[in-house]
C-alpha cells in the first residue's frame, strides 16, 4: 500500500469531528502524512427550502474570527503529534466546499464526523457526511459519534 500524502479533515467543532480527529491523526502518523483542516461557515442559513436568510456581513466576520480561533488548538494538536499540516476557512455548502478542498490540495482521503441523525432530522437536515460520500474526489472515512456514556 502507498503511503498517503494528504488527509484533509473536515471539522465542525462538534463531538463527532472529535473524534474525527483523533482518526484523521492516527492515520496521518501511520502513513506519513500531512493533515489538512477545513472548516466550512454558511453564507445562508437554509431554513426550509426555497427560503434562505442570508447572513449580514458582520456576523460573518465574527463567525471567521471565532473560526480562527478555534482551528487554533487543533493545529496546535497535530504539531503536538509530530504532524505537518495547515487550517483552511470556507464558505458555503459545506459538502461542496469540502469536495473543492480536497480536490484543490490533491488529498488521498477526507476523515470527517458524522452525527447519525435519523428519521425527520435526517429528512430534514440531510447529511453533510452523505453528501460529501457522493461528491468527494477520494475516498471519505466517515467517524460516527461516540456513544454517549
Amino acid at each position: 500500500m502507498s503511503a498517503l500524502a494528504k488527509v484533509l479533515l473536515a471539522h465542525d467543532f462538534s463531538q463527532p469531528a472529535g473524534a474525527a480527529l483523533a482518526a484523521a491523526l492516527e492515520v496521518a502518523q501511520a502513513f506519513g502524512a500531512e493533515v489538512h483542516v477545513v472548516h466550512v461557515l454558511p453564507r445562508r442559513l437554509e431554513l426550509l427550502s426555497p427560503y434562505e436568510l442570508k447572513l449580514p456581513e458582520p456576523l460573518i466576520r465574527e463567525f471567521q474570527q471565532e473560526a480562527h480561533r478555534k482551528l487554533e488548538p487543533i493545529l496546535a494538536e497535530l504539531r503536538a503529534a509530530g504532524l505537518r499540516g495547515e487550517s483552511h476557512l470556507r464558505e458555503g455548502d459545506p459538502a461542496r466546499r469540502i469536495a473543492d478542498e480536497a480536490e484543490r490540495l490533491g488529498a488521498d482521503l477526507i476523515v470527517m464526523g458524522t452525527r447519525g441523525h435519523t428519521g425527520l432530522k435526517h429528512l430534514l437536515l440531510g447529511s453533510v457526511a452523505e453528501r460529501t460520500h457522493r461528491i468527494a474526489p477520494c475516498p471519505v472515512l466517515s467517524v460516527p459519534a461516540p456513544e454517549a456514556a
